[in-house]
This record gives structure tokens, C-alpha cells and sequence, in this order.
């Protein structure tokens, strides 16, 4: 899946999701308003799953996912992620929420 491949009203649609992150404390919840508005966006396969993470493209290949939680009707996940040269960060990503949209 790519972000090129969505359409602008799904595109709208996940703008309005919220999701959380901790980097050394709790931060959030967010929504990707703005996200979008200012990294290149892209989707992170994990698990064999598409992930929009709040992350600027260019850092992906730097991300290592440490831990990975699904929720038992895997329809949303929670990342433990590092990300280096940066630091650990733990995202909540409510799939059921992206999926809907798309």
C-alpha cells in the first residue's frame, strides 16, 4: 500500500484519527493533520501489515521495531520502535480506525 494510492477523502478521513506516542513521557494524543502536512509520509509493512507511522519516510530504514502488540481482532497495535539515531518510541496505532477510512 502506498500513500499515492489513497484517495483524497481517505486521505481527509485518517487526518481526523488520533493516535499517542511516549518518548520518555507521554505525548498525545495527536492527529495527523499535521503529519501530513509536514513529513513525507509512508507506509511501514510489520507483521505483513501496512502501518502509517507519524514518521518522515527517510527514517524507515533506521526503524527497528522492538515490540509489536495487536489487539486480539488485530485492528489495532501497539509498536515499540527505535529509531536511531534517536531514541525509543513507543506509538499506538488504531488500525480499525485507518482501515474504515480506507
Amino acid at each position: 500500500m502506498k500513500i499515492a494510492d489513497l484517495s483524497a477523502e481517505t486521505i481527509e478521513k485518517i487526518k481526523l484519527v488520533r493516535w499517542d506516542r511516549i518518548i520518555e513521557k507521554h505525548e498525545g494524543p495527536e492527529d495527523w493533520e499535521s503529519v501530513f502536512r509536514y513529513e513525507q509520509l509512508e507506509f511501514l509493512e510489520v507483521e505483513g501489515y501496512p502501518i502509517l507511522l507519524p514518521v518522515n519516510k527517510s527514517h524507515h530504514s533506521h526503524i527497528s521495531i522492538l515490540r509489536c502488540i495487536w489487539s486480539a481482532e488485530k485492528n489495532s497495535v501497539t509498536l515499540s520502535c527505535l529509531i536511531l539515531p534517536m531514541k525509543t518510541i513507543h506509538f499506538f496505532v488504531d488500525l480499525w480506525q485507518c482501515a474504515i477510512a480506507h
